[in-house]
């Protein structure tokens, strides 16, 4: 099975790669408006832009989505549509940005195991215009969320075998700790779990390629940016997350404060114990570039992209409750 980032491309069979061709699997259609702190990430090609992966708001002039999702890109090749419902056609309250400048964080690493660092930041070109459909949440600093409900969504395929969801998709899964989660995978070559990841298990439900960069969210706190899973999309593995808390620090020296784009109060990370910071190897990331084999389960990124533009911050990531 092959890891794979979940970013939306062409994936290998059974490995494990970043989460990105798929659409969330065993979810439902998403309310447009619930969710206004995602964005879908395209790429141009001529006239003609296609969803790659998910991004979430920081500021009215950052976004933050998977390393992976970019490192192959430039930033004129790259756009946000903000309070986007349906690909296909334009929705009432869209804004539509073009990137600038794109941060890769320094340590990411496709070719380590389990996709260490899988965080990026997005510059844009002018600020997005904040409404009830496009407004940013909280991105936690803190927190377990340890046996929570929580609300993964996203563009992504809704199986391994087919194409990526046109309409944004949700589901509900528990967050698990990262020893189980990794107790889990541990049958799969390259599926490492380390601090900086936050990881998600239901029978039945599943990230997959497409949904990389999205974000998961615990009550009104995103925890998670969806990074790596099973290749076929399998429910049967947990769907793996970079956890932004262990991010957090690095965040704001490359992005500034986070700017709350709503009027709703950003609510507290709840339990604690904190955490050694990130990195660490990851299994599998989604992403359109290649994907590693590995000997059992499959995991997709959603997207593989372009080194950094320009420079980054230094990695000083925030501790955090990880369990």
């Amino acid at each position: 099975m092959l890891l794979v980032t979940l970013f939306l491309s062409a994936l290998a069979s059974s490995a494990s790669v970043p989460v990105d061709d798929s659409r969330i699997v065993g979810g439902e259609m998403a309310i447009y408006g619930d969710h206004p702190y995602i964005c879908s990430l395209q790429q141009g090609s001529g006239s003609r832009w296609s969803h790659i992966c998910g991004s979430v708001i920081w500021s009215n002039r950052s976004v933050v989505t998977a390393a992976h999702c970019v490192d192959f890109a430039r930033p004129e090749e790259l756009r946000v549509v903000c309070g986007e419902h349906r690909l296909d056609r334009p929705d009432l309250y869209q804004v539509t940005r073009h990137v600038a400048q794109i941060i890769v964080h320094p340590a990411y690493s496709y070719w380590s195991d389990g996709f260490p660092n899988d965080i990026a930041v997005l510059h844009l070109s002018d600020q997005l215009t904040f409404n009830d459909h496009v407004k940013s949440y909280e991105l936690a600093s803190t927190g377990s969320f340890l046996g929570q409900s929580c609300v993964l969504s996203g563009w992504g395929k809704l199986s391994g075998n087919e194409g990526g969801a046109n309409t944004l998709k949700k589901v509900s899964m528990e967050k698990i700790s990262n020893e189980d989660c990794a107790r889990r995978w541990i049958n799969v070559r390259g599926a490492k779990i380390n601090a900086g990841h936050i990881c998600f298990f239901e029978s039945g439900k599943s990230a997959c390629s497409g949904d990389s960069g999205g974000p998961v969210r615990c009550g009104n706190v995103i925890t998670g940016i969806t990074s790596w899973g099973s290749s076929d999309c399998g429910a049967y593995y947990p769907s793996v997350y970079t956890r932004v808390s262990e991010f957090h620090g690095w965040l704001t020296s490359v992005a500034g404060p986070q700017l709350s784009g709503s009027s709703s109060t950003f609510s507290s990370c709840s339990s604690s114990s904190s955490s050694s910071s990130s990195s660490s190897s990851s299994s599998s990331s989604s992403s359109s570039s290649s994907s590693s084999s590995s000997s059992s389960s499959s995991s997709s990124s959603s997207s593989s992209s372009s080194s950094s533009s320009s420079s980054s911050s230094s990695s000083s990531s925030n501790s955090s409750c990880s369990s």
